[in-house]
């Protein structure tokens, strides 16, 4: 079943119109600029009624299934139980050129019952640069200081604050704005008798950390082949002690 809408090579080519010209979605770009086949293969020939839900969603919303479409899986190998492909990858149309590498891994008992593992890796722009807030705080009171503090504090404005308190009518906004212009009040003038600093938020080392000029992508790929054979020599070995005991 298709996942995206197909095109009549032949009906455009009977009337000389290039196709591209009326009929050129983002999906059919994304995936001709991609190298991917806009046909997709599949050795599972049977359909039900959710594929075919899976592939009209696909249809509508411009996404596509990568299974039997590229990379080391352009023949649709089975998913499931050696009989079916039940397990996707979809992509939005703006993600096709973030995938680096798909493949559909064999069979292991020790991962899942019945289901092939889906192996795939995108290369994403990551900005490791962060905007820091920096928050202004007033300093802790300084006894040595408040006289200081009580000449400059505005008595007037803050007299005429309180006298609004008395007011019969007082509603639960005019409390608010009471309590507000007080607080700005004594904390403006703290400000100016005790002085500020600045605190920075504490940041994990992970994002300060730079990474090394020369792990490019060809030691990523080393370094994680490197740990899939690791992990199916521990598989191997799991097995081994399970056909023992």
């Amino acid at each position: 079943m298709p996942d995206i809408a197909e095109v009549d090579q032949n009906i455009f080519n009977s009337i000389d119109i290039d196709t591209s010209d009326v009929f050129d979605s983002c999906i059919h770009s994304q995936l001709r600029n991609c190298n991917m086949t806009l046909l997709r293969s599949s050795k599972d020939g049977t359909a039900n009624r959710l594929g075919r839900l899976l592939t009209d969603f696909c249809r509508r919303n411009e996404m596509a299934i990568l299974n039997g479409r590229c990379f080391l899986d352009t023949e649709g190998n089975l998913t499931c139980n050696d009989i079916s492909v039940i397990d996707y990858v979809v992509s939005t149309c703006e993600a096709i050129p973030m995938f680096n590498t798909f493949n559909i891994s064999e069979f292991c008992p020790l991962l899942s019952d019945v289901h092939c593992c889906l192996n795939f890796s995108l290369n994403a722009n990551i900005n490791n640069t962060i905007d820091v807030d920096v928050d202004e705080k007033v300093r802790k009171f300084n006894w040595d200081k408040k006289n200081d503090y009580l000449e400059n504090l505005n008595v007037q404005k803050l007299n005429e604050a309180i006298f609004k308190l008395s007011n019969d009518d007082l509603t639960q906004t005019m409390l608010n704005d009471v309590v507000t212009s007080i607080e700005t009040l004594l904390v403006d003038n703290a400000k100016t008798c005790f002085g500020v600093y600045s605190c920075k938020p504490n940041i994990s080392k992970y994002h300060n950390k730079k990474h090394k000029q020369w792990f490019n992508n060809d030691c990523k790929d080393a370094r994680n082949k490197f740990h899939m054979h690791k992990q199916n020599i521990n598989m191997l070995r799991l097995m081994k002690q399970k056909r023992i005991y």
